[in-house]
């Protein structure tokens, strides 16, 4: 097909059986198709130039799966590989959408008031040519759940959203309830006008456990663009994007109309730069943002505000870390009117002669329990010393032992007497992203005729370790509790074949996590004959078993034979042959030091042993731990 002569390559109208799979539809041109486009793949309802209403009253059922398809080198008006077109269930599965492009909307993938599940879709290297938005996806007024997506290398021509433009998708008003992204790479997309990685307009999707990554725009927001829209964004990275204007990694533009605002949780926000204002994140005109436990670090901007800035707007922040960003501001600028809360934060050692910058127009912040660089002190409960991060250099912006920010802030966020947080560790909530985070390591044992001996790390200041014992691997039954004044202990008098679990804690004030936990059983050895030769097979438990890096397997050979030990992945993969001789009859033992079969350390997990001597096969488990 081709503009002279045009066809979709596959069209589907409101089915309930279809499965398409194993295919590459290409080559397709439908640019007659107008706003329902999809050159390659429309999924649509009957009537499909009908646009309907956005209130979802014009939404139909459909339920085609799409699976182990490429979509590649075909073009529409909207949607140049594929599109959804006012229908409801399609489920695509392991689909490449590459090399499409649009006149107009979504140069990959277009979705019009359509809801959706996607998983382990990729949607790269295609483009949209000007006057549309979306260079890789559009989602206008959709819906949906979309796991495992890897959108990548994806153009949006003198427009916005270069790896995904999203309007009317979540928020007020809308008949949308908006989609949620999760496990998913956004990277390398390139947006002309606002939003190199996303485009959020009059919407609120959400992202977890997501990467925006090396995205850039020629306006502002080079990894997210929020336009008069909100987005909730958790457990994610958005770093090393860039972008002309405002906002290197982020930028929220007001007002919102109903719409929730930003709500950014447990993220990391890094090595984004811009050549205007807010190297990290920009806020501004009422979009009343919500930070929580995140990183802002290492961000640049050629203007004012390497770390968070605040126009016109409210913004309230807890727990979040912002340093090491360079401007000619420092880590917050508060400007026209922009109004900041701050608690239980870290602001340290950001360019400028000031980490709070008053800007034009007015501007106050109130800050209680962090520390800011340069401040004093100033503020109930503020200090103003050093944080001790773990290695800021390297970018590991982590407490280490003995920070004055350990236990130094609070859980009544707002004042009013009662508690707002219970998720901290120690006497109170540290200052700064993430907790300084205090556990038992390395839990080891041997076995010795028929006591357990126990060996796990030293703990510094510790006053005494409590070691658990269980038949129950939660330890909510059969607990029992022995206490030690160093970090070792000799369990007797277990019962034989009886698989019991253990773990250790220590109390240094307060208690510490729980160390890895170790899984115990003592095997009744079958009687010798008068040789010195067991009576029958035995495969031991391994010990120490959780190891690192070497552990002993022990096995009784009754009779001479041929055997074999091999160790596998849990996919089944052989990784390592231990034992492949003829033995002779006894007690017998092989060591393994956690490498494969070419002499490369294995990653840590669990991993199965068999051993196999003449018509005598079993297999065990261990867990090897880094």
């Amino acid at each position: 097909a081709d503009a002279s002569n045009e066809a979709a390559v596959m069209i589907i109208k409101e089915v309930e059986n279809v499965t398409v799979a194993n295919l590459t539809l290409t080559g397709g041109s439908s640019e007659g198709h107008g706003c329902t486009g999809g050159g390659g793949l429309l999924l649509t309802a009957n009537d499909m130039f009908n646009l309907g209403n956005e209130d979802g009253s014009s939404v139909m059922p459909s339920y085609p799966v799409i699976e182990n398809v490429i979509i590649e080198n075909n073009e529409s008006h909207n949607g140049g590989g594929l599109s959804f077109f006012r229908v409801n269930g399609p489920v695509l599965n392991n689909v490449i959408v590459r090399n499409n492009t649009a006149t107009a909307f979504g140069g990959g993938m277009f979705s019009y008031v359509s809801t959706m599940t996607m998983t382990d879709v990729t949607i790269t290297e295609n483009q949209n040519q000007g006057y549309g938005q979306g260079g890789g996806v559009m989602l206008a007024a959709s819906q949906g759940t979309f796991d495992n997506m890897t959108i990548t290398n994806n153009y949006a021509n003198a427009s916005h959203g270069g790896g995904i433009w999203t309007n009317n998708s979540g928020g007020e008003g809308n008949h949308s309830d908006g989609w949620t992204m999760t496990n998913s790479v956004i990277s390398g997309n390139t947006g002309d006008c606002f939003g190199g990685g996303i485009t959020s307009a009059w919407s609120h999707p959400i992202l977890i456990n997501c990467t925006i990554s090396e995205n850039t725009a020629g306006w502002g927001g080079g990894g997210i663009f929020a336009l008069e829209a909100g987005f909730t964004l958790k457990e994610s990275m958005v770093s090393d994007n860039s972008s002309s204007g405002d906002g290197g990694g982020i930028y929220a533009w007001g007002p919102l109309y109903g719409i929730e605002g930003p709500v950014i949780e447990d993220c990391i926000v890094s090595g984004n730069t811009t050549g205007s204002n807010a190297g990290g994140i920009g806020l501004e005109e009422d979009v009343d943002a919500i930070i929580t436990r995140t990183f802002v670090v290492d961000n640049h901007a050629a203007g004012y505000i390497g770390g968070i800035n605040v126009w016109a707007t409210n913004a309230t922040f807890n727990k979040i870390t912002i340093s090491g960003n360079t401007s000619n501001g420092g880590a917050i600028g508060l400007q026209g009117g922009g109004y900041a809360d701050l608690t239980n934060s870290i602001l340290w050692n950001n360019g400028g002669e000031d980490e709070v910058l008053y800007g034009t127009g007015g501007g106050a912040l109130t800050s209680s329990y962090s520390n800011i660089d340069g401040s004093n002190g100033a503020g109930e409960g503020n200090i103003d010393a050093d944080p001790l991060f773990v290695d800021a250099d390297n970018a590991d912006y982590t407490l280490q032992g003995g920070s004055p920010c350990i236990d130094a802030g609070t859980a009544d966020i707002d004042g009013d007497g009662v508690d707002d947080m219970t998720d901290y560790f120690g006497g109170a909530p540290d200052m700064g992203a993430f907790e300084f985070y205090l556990a038992v390591t390395g839990l080891q044992y041997t076995v010795d005729n028929s006591s357990v001996i126990f060996n796990w790390d030293p703990v510094d200041n510790v006053q005494y370790y409590q070691l658990e014992r269980s038949t129950d691997p939660l330890f909510v039954e059969d607990v029992v509790m022995n206490f030690a004044m160093n970090n070792n202990y000799t369990d007797s008098g277990l019962e034989w074949d009886t698989e019991y679990f253990y773990r250790v804690a220590a109390f240094v004030g307060y208690w510490t996590d729980y160390s890895n936990v170790v899984s115990v059983t003592l095997e009744f050895v079958g009687i010798a004959d008068g040789d010195g030769v067991p009576e029958t097979y035995t495969v031991h438990q391994n010990y120490p078993n959780p190891f690192n890096p070497v552990t002993t397997l022990r096995y009784d050979l009754p009779e001479d034979g041929m055997v074999n030990i091999t160790v596998h992945d849990m996919t089944g993969r052989v990784v390592k042959t231990l034992v492949n001789d003829h033995q002779t009859a006894g007690y017998r033992s092989t060591q393994w030091n956690a490498t494969n079969d070419a002499g490369s350390p294995l990653s840590a997990g669990m991993y199965l042993y068999t051993i196999q001597a003449g018509d005598f096969r079993q297999t065990r488990k261990m867990v090897l731990l880094k």
